[in-house]
């Protein structure tokens, strides 16, 4: 059924975006920047 093959293709991109954040997030304290996180819960980053 195309509509299971459609949510899974956006639960993986929601999941690989989740992913994709986090590695950000590592990059970014390695670089001691702030966090999408740190900035999420100021309400800078959407």
């Amino acid at each position: 059924d195309l509509a299971i093959v459609n949510g899974w293709a956006i639960e993986l991109g929601l999941r690989g975006h989740e992913i994709l954040e986090d590695v950000i997030d590592d990059t970014k304290v390695r670089n001691g920047k702030d966090t999408w996180h740190c900035r999420n819960k100021h309400g800078v980053a959407a």
